[in-house]
């Protein structure tokens, strides 16, 4: 505001109220600039009010919109006088609360007993004011037997403590309920929780992740797993993502484990990243189709500035061998951090011999292949994989053997190799894919390239028989 002042009147009072219910401040004169923090978000209307020597008041208002600092918030939740992990982060458009992580404790009716389950909430709307509520329903597996989980979630991002950290409060609830011939209820109860920004570069890097290789872990019951991507040249894509994933089925107390692999999913301009994947395979001797699922963002850096991203994951298979089995990671929580690495350059990968592991629930297998000087291929791809065969479930290994894979200007590569042969003495078909991408170097400075392989034999001894691989993870490294 500019104010002129007639000749020979003067200023009598000038102040400023910051809308926010604090004291007005009183201002020495016309040119001062004041300051003032706000201790919670929302929209404001500042009044500048002055009065001259002769009562005459003249008055300027201007709206402040205070928003949530974008970043990670971590702090815990409350119960029984103990206390567990509880994190957040706010998105860089400080309009969302996303990739809320907790393993809550719910205690079911009738019996008492005791269970741990993952509370994610993926987003909920920031208002203007800090606050929040959702509410989140999925399904899963429990005991052997089908279940239904609700998680509620409210809070408010306001205040500063003593140390200068934004800090938010609420409460939170999950709820988990299954029938096994009895109806069972299981509740947290409506706990609190409380959560401070943790120290960070401040604003957030807005800007798209950087291109390399990410590594970090997915969370369940206490325990962890490990978890990997690329982050591609173009830093618009995530790709070659893999995880050994632990399953629970219904109806039945086994626990099998799949190979969570995805090959390439968009991150949209905000960080985001989303994708579902469903694939046909064989398990126990039957068909089987697995479905893997993937939500999650890219939150800028932490406070040693490297690049991070959170997220949920889940992976689910069903197949039928007179009985129909749903089998379920349920929806549990990730995060990833950019591991050290140069900065990366795309394009093909540079000539030589190229030697790594294909993965496969635990265990891995040699892979070889080779780049020739123009660098536009890959020769001699080569690897042994075992395939699961329907009907019956017997398996065997199988020479996996591609002579020739162009590879793109950008580094990636897909190959569809039909053969023909023999397979346990009768005349078979084979069907191979090869998909990857170049990933530039690893912190040696060594060339790497990841991807996946998948095998599929058919063949008839009088009986029809289909055996597949499913799709396995693999990466190799170079000279």
């Amino acid at each position: 505001m500019i104010a002129t002042l007639p000749s020979g009147d003067h200023v009598s009072r000038e102040t400023v109220n910051w809308g926010d219910g604090t004291p007005r401040v009183r201002l020495r004169h016309l040119v001062e600039t004041p300051r003032h923090t706000y201790t919670a978000a929302g929209r404001f209307t500042v009044t500048v009010s002055i009065v001259d020597t002769k009562g005459r008041t003249i008055t300027a208002t201007a709206a402040e919109l205070v928003t949530v600092p974008s970043g990670s918030y971590s702090g815990g939740y409350f119960v029984a006088g103990s206390e567990g992990a509880f994190s957040f982060y706010v998105s860089g458009n400080h309009a969302a609360v996303q990739d809320v992580s907790a393993n809550v404790r719910v205690t079911c009716a009738p019996g008492n007993q005791g269970v741990a389950v993952e509370f994610v909430i993926d987003n909920a709307a920031l208002a203007r004011n800090g606050s929040f509520s959702t509410t989140v329903r999925r399904s899963g597996v429990y005991g052997g037997s089908t279940a239904a989980y609700r998680f509620t979630l409210r809070g408010q991002v306001r205040g500063v403590n003593s140390f200068g950290q934004i800090t938010g409060a609420g409460s939170l609830v999950a709820t988990m309920t299954y029938n096994n011939g009895t109806a069972y209820k299981c509740t947290s109860n409506r706990l609190p929780w409380q959560v401070a920004r943790d120290q960070q570069p401040t604003p957030q890097p807005t800007s798209r992740p950087s291109a390399g290789s990410l590594s970090g872990a997915y969370y369940v019951a206490g325990t962890q797993g490990a978890l990997t991507a690329y982050v591609a040249p173009d830093r618009q894509h995530l790709q070659d993502m893999y995880a050994d994933v632990g399953l629970a089925c219904a109806p039945s107390t086994q626990s099998p484990a799949v190979n969570f692999v995805l090959d390439s999913l968009k991150i949209s301009s905000s960080g985001a990243f989303q994708q579902t994947k469903t694939e046909g395979g064989v398990y126990k001797g039957v068909a089987a189709s697995s479905t893997f699922t993937i939500k999650g963002h890219f939150h800028g850096v932490n406070m040693q500035g490297v690049q991070r991203a959170a997220g949920s994951l889940s992976a689910r298979m069903t197949y039928n061998n007179g009985t129909a089995y749903t089998c379920t990671s349920n929806t549990l929580p990730f995060t990833l951090l950019r591991t050290t690495q140069p900065a990366q350059s795309p394009g093909r990968p540079p000539a030589g011999s190229y030697t790594g592991d294909y993965f496969n629930l635990g265990t891995d297998a040699p892979l070889t292949f080779s780049i020739p000087s123009d660098r536009s291929q890959i020769q001699n791809f080569s690897t042994d994989i075992l395939v699961g065969c329907i009907p019956g479930g017997a398996s065997a290994g199988v020479t996996f053997s591609i002579d020739s894979i162009s590879v793109a200007a950008d580094g990636s590569f897909t190959k569809i190799s039909l053969q023909s042969g023999m397979f346990a003495g009768f005349p078979a078909s084979y069907r191979y894919v090869v998909k990857g991408h170049a990933h530039g170097t690893n912190s040696a400075g060594h060339p790497r390239i990841a991807g996946s392989v998948g095998a599929t034999v058919t063949y008839t001894n009088g009986v029809m028989y289909t055996c597949k691989s499913n799709t396995l993870h693999w990466d190799t490294t170079g000279p």
